[in-house]
């Protein structure tokens, strides 16, 4: 629950000049009312109960005219916290004053650029006056594209939030210590359902074929590649392989594919719909960097067709976005023994997890789901359909497992918020899974 004396805000963007700086802007008046001095840190909470701290400063007058209750974040924060632009928060000041950080532990995200060599100054420029805790977020600049590190420890251990020095030490993973951690990516769908028959199949056909789409057969990561004696298909596979076996006549669109992303488009009683799926010419564990390279390529591209090409506005005229995605996680003991045995689901300490309660679900299957934050006897927001809905873990073979994660989209391309963040976050899962079973 948020501190007594804290400040219900609605969450606005964040000034570009603020993004990757560690900053939350709020209103004088706020400022005043929460006793905020220079230097002082703001702490923020969900009304799901994750938490962030930012170093306080105030709203450019201009901000501040045009609304003061506020608080002007970056995405960053925004996805720690597991909120969007205009959902409400609650801020407090950090009554404590944050000590120096002397050491810290990082974790990538996104995987590590291959013969990466950092330079110590400017690694610590990154952290240098930036509040740090178990949990957060650290963006850099790598080889030109940005790469995501979180924080997995941070010493001393026993301070709420410490903040970075050029004296802090840094500790990374090596390469070796990086092999085998994160799941691998082998399967996930992309359902976009619109209210209404809202394009034409022709013109939307000529506009992925501009952009380098071809008819393919379809062909199912899990039926091809994937034994189906070891995962069952999706709700949301099996929703598409009946739809892809209707006549005909609900089906409007050929086959298509670019790289190894694969279209589907088909007509339901609501109005029509794009799957949009994983097919293989190969071993899909052999090559799950690949796959997500030309997700994020390729899907966007889509996007673009309909936006652009057929005058789409994608937030009116579609229904609902979901978007799962399965990983295969290596474990140390017998996987069926464990989803059977697990004695609790102990998620609660690891940053990531700790919004996640479990349950049993069939034939020794666990399911995980968000956490319901109850205010005022009320239930106050949930992430669905809007956020994570389930994760769900399966015995994958001998020591291995698949681990499935299922959302709801606000738009297409919010898929890249998670494909890679939840590869390590799979991993996580299996570790506290088996960390909780007794020996067999």
């Amino acid at each position: 629950m948020p501190p007594v004396n804290s400040l219900a805000r609605f969450v606005a963007e964040a000034r570009p000049i603020d993004v990757f700086r560690g900053v939350a802007r709020i209103c004088e008046e706020d400022s005043k009312i929460l006793n905020l001095q220079p230097g002082d840190l703001l702490r923020m909470e969900s009304p799901t109960g994750e938490v962030s701290y930012a170093k306080f400063s105030l709203l450019h007058q201009r901000d501040e005219s045009m609304d003061p209750v506020k608080v002007q974040i970056d995405g960053i924060a925004r996805d720690l916290l597991r909120v969007q632009i205009s959902d409400t928060i609650f801020i407090s000041k950090v009554e404590e004053h944050p000590p120096f950080a002397t050491a810290i532990e990082l974790q990538p995200l996104d995987g590590m650029p291959e013969n990466l060599e950092f330079d110590s100054d400017w690694l610590l420029s990154w952290i240098e006056d930036k509040p740090l805790w178990k949990g957060s977020v650290i963006l850099l600049m790598l080889q030109d594209k940005p790469h995501r590190f979180q924080v997995t420890s941070v010493t001393p251990e026993s301070a709420e939030v410490c903040m970075g020095t050029p004296r802090t030490k840094i500790v990374l993973p090596s390469m070796d210590e990086m092999a085998g951690k994160s799941g691998q990516l082998f399967a996930f769908n992309l359902v976009v359902e619109f209210n209404r028959k809202v394009y034409d199949y022709d013109n939307l056909w000529r506009a992925l074929e501009k952009r380098g789409f071809s008819e393919k057969q379809w062909r199912f990561a899990f039926n091809s590649a994937v034994s189906p004696d070891l995962i069952p298909p999706s709700e949301v596979e099996a929703a598409a392989i009946e739809s892809a076996s209707l006549s005909q006549s609900r089906r409007h669109l050929p086959n298509i594919r670019k790289g190894r992303i694969q279209i589907l488009a088909y007509e339901e009683d609501y109005g029509r719909t794009l799957h949009i799926g994983h097919g293989y010419d190969d071993s899909p564990f052999e090559n799950s960097e690949e796959l997500l390279k030309d997700m994020e390529e390729d899907i966007p591209l889509i996007s673009q067709a309909l936006v652009q090409d057929l005058g789409l506005n994608l937030k009116t005229d579609v229904k609902q976005i979901r978007f799962d995605t399965m990983y295969k996680v290596p474990g140390k003991k017998d996987s069926k023994f464990v989803l059977e045995n697990a004695e609790s689901f102990p998620l609660a300490g690891s940053p990531d997890l700790d919004h996640l309660r479990g349950s049993r679900g069939f034939d020794g299957e666990i399911v995980l789901h968000p956490v319901i934050s109850i205010l005022s006897g009320e239930i106050s927001k949930t992430l669905t359909p809007k956020g994570l809905i389930n994760v769900k873990i399966r015995a994958f073979g001998n020591k291995s497992y698949g681990v499935s994660f299922n959302y709801g989209l606000s738009e297409i391309e919010e898929f890249v918020r998670y494909v890679r963040s939840d590869s390590e976050r799979s991993t996580l899962i299996v570790a506290a899974l088996e960390n909780a079973t007794p020996s067999g």
